[in-house]
């Protein structure tokens, strides 16, 4: 009797303790432990290859990032759930500068260890045009080293505040991804990185433009690559500008492909040792009369 009245003292004592800690501080104290552990060290920077992962997005479509880079590179974004309002407000910053990143041929996706159920509150809430990717017991968050064990007494909070982790994740392990945001050229190699311990800070959009320009301008200087811009008539919507790319791409020697519906513009990067401006038009098939082509 005596050793179950300590138990259930230590026990009240312990929550107690919990419940009238000032929560900003135990956040604060979290973050700091986290900046300071090894794992901080051990996450993938720029210069590593990116780990291809294979996961479903809010429309139960399965995306494959080595699929995603045979049309461009990628941004990879990590976040925590849909309960976390700065992940909210950084994917709608990021969905922002959606418009730019396709300008670069870019693609965005994001991660996040939440079931299916929470990315499709999420794409709710941010009116999401990308896709949002469920990363079940963090597989993709742990290849890329960015992933943590959240501490007991601030998951206790979390609780207090009505975050169910376990009930979000489908899991008990309490793991959420560090802040990290990843450039991915078509090679997969990681090209620009931003990994933060403090949830708080996100990545630095304009550095994130500069990198993703600057990797363009280092594929249109490769021997051999040559850009060309066709004015495309009757070019009237996404689909019909997705159905030239299609074709586009299809050409041997194509690596780069951006059509544009609202200008009929089409920016094509091509290896000129195998396909040549000619073919390019040629390319674009019927319906979609090219009305003029140069290169750049």
């Amino acid at each position: 009797m005596y050793q179950i009245n300590l138990l259930l003292t230590t026990l009240f004592i312990a929550i107690c303790s919990v419940l009238s800690a000032d929560p900003q501080k135990v956040f604060e104290k979290a973050i700091d432990d986290l900046r300071k552990s090894e794992m901080m060290a051990d996450v993938l920077r720029t210069g590593s290859k990116a780990p291809d992962f294979k996961l479903f997005n809010q429309k139960g479509k399965r995306i494959e990032l080595n699929k995603l880079l045979r049309e461009g590179p990628v941004v990879l974004t990590f976040y925590r759930g849909s309960w976390c309002s700065y992940c909210n407000q950084e994917l709608k910053a990021l969905r922002k500068i959606l418009p730019a990143l396709k300008e670069y041929g870019a693609t965005l996706v994001a991660i996040t260890p939440e079931l299916g159920s929470g990315i499709q509150k999420t794409a709710r809430i941010i009116g999401s045009d990308f896709s949002l990717l469920s990363d079940v017991n963090s597989k993709v968050s742990k290849a890329y080293k960015v992933v943590f064990r959240l501490p007991d007494n601030v998951n206790a909070l979390y609780k207090d505040f009505g975050i169910d982790l376990n009930k979000a994740n489908g899991e008990n392990s309490q793991s959420l991804p560090l802040t990290a945001t990843y450039l991915i050229d078509r090679d997969g190699k990681i090209r620009f990185d931003f990994v933060e311990a403090d949830y708080k800070k996100r990545v630095d959009k304009s550095k994130l433009l500069a990198s993703l320009k600057s990797l363009q301008g280092k594929v249109t200087k490769t021997k051999g690559v040559q850009q060309a811009l066709l004015q495309i008539k009757e070019v009237h919507c996404g689909g019909c500008a997705s159905t030239i790319k299609k074709r586009l791409m299809a050409l041997e020697g194509v690596q780069h492909v951006v059509v544009s519906f609202k200008t009929g513009k089409a920016k094509v990067t091509y290896n000129s040792d195998v396909a040549s401006l000619e073919k390019v038009k040629k390319a674009v098939g019927k319906g979609f009369p090219v009305i003029s082509a140069k290169k750049l």
